[in-house]
C-alpha cells in the first residue's frame, strides 16, 4: 500500500479565530516501508495520523492510497491501547477481523494469541493484564487484520523503559513477517532510529516537514550490542533538527 499526502493541512478554531495546526504536508510512503514521524508536542503528528486513517478530514489537500481500486484495510494501535473492557482478550483481538468467516477468524485469533504470548490469558479481562500485555493485545488486534496500512500513535509511551524496549524488539520481529506499510508516531529518537526505515522530522505548530532521513542499517544489526554507538550520528542529526523547534514550541506554550 502506497500512501500519498498532497498539501495536507488542518486548522482548528480558538476564540473564533482559525489556527493552523498542520501543514502543508506533502510526502509519499512507499509500499512496505516503515516511517517514523517525530516532532515537538502539539506539532500535528497525531492529527496527520488521524487524517491518514480517516478519523479526521483534511481542511486542505488530499490523502491517496495506491493501488486505489479498493479501500485500504487499516490497522491502528493507539497510545491508550483501546481494548474494550467488557470483552476478553481473545474477543478484543477477534474484533478487528469480524468480517472473516467464523473458522478463519478463530484460527487467526488463536495464532496471534500464541505469537504474542497471550494464549494463557485469552479469557482474561483487560484490567487483569499488565500495561505491556494489554499493549501486546492491541498490537495483535491490529496485525491480525493483516492490514495494508498500519498506523501506530506512540504505542509504547505509557510503558516503563524495560517493557518499552522489549515490545520494540517484538515489534521489529513481527513487522518483518507482516511487512505492512507503517506510519509510527513517536517522541522518542532512540525508538524511531531503532524501528524505522525512514524518519520524518516535523516543525513546531503548524507542523511541516523539516527533515527526511533514511536509516540504512539492516534490522538485524539494530539488535547488536553496538547499535547505540553505531546510530549516534543519526540521532544527533535528528536532535539538532528538533532542538530549536522543541524549544520554540515550549516557549509558545508558556505564553
Amino acid at each position: 500500500m502506497k500512501v500519498i499526502w498532497d498539501q495536507v493541512e488542518k486548522y482548528y478554531l480558538r476564540k473564533k479565530q482559525t489556527v493552523p495546526a498542520l501543514g502543508p504536508v506533502s510526502l509519499t510512503l512507499e509500499d512496505g516501508s516503515f516511517t517514523a514521524v517525530i516532532g515537538p508536542s502539539g506539532c500535528g503528528k497525531t492529527t496527520l495520523l488521524n487524517i491518514t486513517g480517516g478519523l479526521l478530514p483534511p481542511d486542505q489537500g488530499t490523502v491517496r492510497f495506491l493501488p486505489d481500486a479498493t479501500p485500504p484495510l487499516i490497522g491502528m494501535v493507539f497510545q491508550q491501547i483501546g481494548l474494550l473492557p467488557w470483552m476478553t482478550i481473545r474477543e478484543n483481538i477477534a474484533l478487528g477481523i469480524h468480517f472473516l468467516p467464523e473458522k478463519e477468524r478463530q484460527e487467526r485469533t488463536l495464532r496471534w494469541l500464541n505469537i504474542m504470548g497471550l494464549s494463557d490469558f485469552s479469557s482474561a479481562w483487560p484490567y487483569q493484564l499488565s500495561g505491556g500485555m494489554q499493549q501486546r493485545a492491541g498490537i495483535a488486534r491490529a496485525l491480525a487484520m493483516e492490514p495494508d496500512l498500519l498506523l501506530m500513535d506512540e504505542p509504547f509511551s505509557a510503558l516503563d523503559a524495560q517493557t518499552r524496549k522489549l515490545l520494540s524488539e517484538e515489534l521489529l520481529n513481527l513487522w518483518e513477517s507482516v511487512h505492512a506499510t507503517t506510519l509510527y508516531i513517536t517522541h522518542n529518537i532512540e525508538e524511531a532510529v531503532y524501528l524505522a526505515d525512514r524518519i520524518i522530522v516535523m516543525s513546531r505548530r503548524p507542523g511541516r516537514i523539516i527533515g527526511d532521513l533514511t536509516v540504512d542499517a539492516p534490522r538485524r544489526d539494530r539488535m547488536l550490542a553496538d547499535w547505540a554507538s553505531a546510530s549516534a550520528g543519526l540521532k544527533e542529526k535528528i536532535w539538532k533538527l528538533l532542538k530549536i523547534e522543541a524549544a520554540a514550541a515550549m516557549k509558545g506554550d508558556s505564553q
